[in-house]
């Protein structure tokens, strides 16, 4: 009479722990990358929400400053934060961190950021505007920076509508 084993041996049990082990270690490994991935487009998304802010905030300024046209570019005398800036001019090298609202209180989720303004002339900025008039025509740069990784960088054009550019 011949003898039917039944049952798993131990070898079989073994060679499964193995396979289900390694299947196991592979969606784990791709789970981890693609959160690390979504997190990294949440961070970039986050940054262009805060240049474009700026950005907007500025572009609806006045060109030229109402109270002293042709004072240097920055912030005039009496304005201290950015609530008081009233021309594109007084941005000029403006930065924080971590990056607030204009009223100045921190913006959540924010930490460990930097917004950046840069502006050029448009000619330095390599626009072309029309009739080639560079004194009214500036170039806004805001850069969003996770320490000394550049996140987001937008940029913008102005001009003095009064002149003439860009009819």
């Amino acid at each position: 009479m011949k003898h039917c084993a039944r049952g798993v041996t131990m070898v079989e049990t073994v060679l499964s722990t193995i396979v289900v082990s390694v299947l196991l270690s592979g969606a784990l490994s791709a789970a981890v990358s693609s959160r690390g991935t979504r997190v990294v487009a949440e961070q970039r998304a986050f940054a262009v929400d805060l240049a474009d802010d700026l950005l907007c905030e500025i572009l609806q300024q006045a060109f030229v400053d109402p109270q002293t046209p042709g004072a240097a570019p920055g912030p005039d005398t009496g304005e201290t934060t950015r609530a008081d800036y009233d021309d594109i001019d007084d941005y000029s090298g403006w930065q924080a961190s971590p990056p607030t609202s204009i009223d100045g209180t921190a913006i959540a989720g924010a930490e460990g950021l930097t917004r950046m303004v840069t502006l050029l002339d448009g000619k330095a900025a390599g626009f072309v505007p029309s009739g080639g008039v560079w004194e009214t025509f500036t170039a806004v740069r805001v850069e969003v920076y996770r320490g000394s990784v550049l996140l987001c960088r937008l940029e913008g054009a102005r001009t003095d509508a009064r002149s003439g550019v860009g009819r």
